[in-house]
């Protein structure tokens, strides 16, 4: 799929009248969707080589949780910034609807910061101690078939998030409805990262007339070459 922000993007192009510090809100909100746009196309390539036959210690399926977790982070962070962005009003559609897809994302992240306390608890749950990924991925579109995936790093548990997975009426086309499951909750980070892009059109759509003249903003990047001097001269031979 194409990246959710172009580097022709009102969002990149901000216009040189906005408040600074509304700048400053929309700014993060871009890095933020960029990160999570980064991290969900590398889960999902991760999901799509985690087989048997290409990947038999599993050693992608570690990298796809460290990078879902990595989206749920992001999106806690984004909805933060959506809420507070100024001039953003709350009877704003794209905000609540945003806001009311990643809902979610709180109490799986909180749970997840909260981690070494709730321990016990998921141990005695017999649930994954750092959560388990789900799937689904086409087999056959003629024949309407396709497989449901589970990724369980760590311990193996009796847990089977598999057994709960909310099966489509139509067969996917690609990988899809990845979901990271921690203990009781979970969330489905392919609707994450379509909320976040709907949310991204909105902010594009309400910047774009105003921002068509504008240059691209200058990213730096800065280097200084250092030389240390050896520590056997004195302070008249430097």
């Amino acid at each position: 799929m194409p990246p959710l922000i172009l580097p022709d993007s009102p969002l990149i192009r901000l216009p040189e009248t906005l408040p600074p510090v509304q700048a400053s809100f929309l700014d993060a909100i871009r890095l933020s969707a960029q990160y999570i746009d980064l991290a969900y196309t590398r889960v999902e390539n991760a999901l799509t080589q985690l087989t048997p036959q290409h990947d038999r210690t599993l050693a992608i399926g570690s990298a796809a949780i460290m990078d879902t977790w990595a989206v749920v982070d992001t999106v806690h962070r984004l909805r933060a910034l959506v809420a507070g962005l100024p001039g953003y009003r709350n009877r704003a559609l794209s905000k609540s609807l945003f806001r009311n897809r990643t809902e979610g994302v709180e109490q799986l992240r909180n749970s997840f910061q909260h981690l070494v306390r709730d321990l016990p608890a998921l141990t005695q749950a017999d649930a994954p101690v750092l959560g388990s990924l789900t799937w689904l991925r086409p087999v056959d579109i003629e024949k309407r078939s396709f497989s449901v995936w589970t990724f369980t790093p760590g311990r193996l548990r009796s847990i089977d998030p598999a057994s709960i997975v909310q099966l489509p009426n139509e067969v996917p086309t690609d990988l899809t409805q990845i979901e990271l499951w921690l203990g009781d909750k979970s969330v489905n980070i392919s609707k994450l990262r379509a909320a976040v892009a709907d949310l991204v059109f909105a902010l594009k759509n309400s910047l774009r007339l105003s921002s068509q003249d504008t240059p691209p903003p200058c990213d730096a990047l800065v280097f200084v070459a250092v030389e240390l001097l050896s520590p056997e001269k004195g302070p008249s031979e430097r």
